[in-house]
């Protein structure tokens, strides 16, 4: 029950992302904690919230540049931790795995969107200003296909969980985490050194 009210859920804030509302209860440190309290994990999925967050922010959106998701990488993440004995190293990384999946599926649902454009060039022409179902249609496209490909991720990688949960991997993960976080925070200190001293 709280894999569908996780994906519900995390479909609804996914539409933060550039569907509606625009207040960044998409971003990943809020998904990874609201996520992680519906299925008790609500320390795990700050973290992962948290650093799911450094590793997004370093992507820049210039152009037609796919951004890592997220909201998808956090919920993915946090629902696979109880197939890993409750560890978050190897669910983090098949989070963002998922995460710049969906990032290429965005920009084609992008571009199928763009015949709405279509649709309401047609209606201005003949002065008819309605577009409030076409915002209901692109939301609902939206959210059904963020819940389907979360759903099939989550059940992929949790049926293989079990070949990836070893003590090998889980000690790899677990250096290869703890090295993305100081990678992380270097570039976010050499970034905001750099704009210090532009600014002074």
């Amino acid at each position: 029950m709280n894999i569908w009210l996780s994906l519900f859920v995390s479909s609804i804030l996914n539409l933060d992302n550039v569907s509606a509302f625009q207040i960044l209860i998409s971003r990943p440190s809020f998904v990874g904690f609201i996520i992680g309290s519906i299925n008790g994990f609500v320390v795990e999925g700050f973290i992962i919230g948290i650093m799911t967050e450094l590793f997004v922010y370093d992507f820049v959106p210039v152009g037609g540049i796919p951004v890592p998701n997220g909201t998808i990488a956090s919920t993915t993440a946090i629902l696979l931790i109880p197939y890993f004995d409750g560890k978050i190293f190897i669910p983090f990384f098949i989070g963002l795995i998922c995460g710049e999946g969906f990032s290429y599926i965005e920009v084609y649902l992008r571009t199928l969107k763009s015949y709405f454009n279509k649709i309401l060039e047609k209606r201005f022409m003949n002065y008819k200003f309605l577009v409030g179902d076409i915002i209901f249609y692109s939301m609902l496209i939206d959210f059904l296909i963020y819940l389907v490909y979360g759903f099939l991720v989550y059940f992929i990688f949790s049926k293989i969980s079990s070949y990836l949960n070893t003590n090998y991997l889980n000690n790899v993960f677990k250096i290869s985490t703890i090295g993305t976080f100081f990678i992380i925070m270097s570039s976010l200190f050499f970034k905001f050194k750099t704009q210090v001293s532009k600014n002074e």
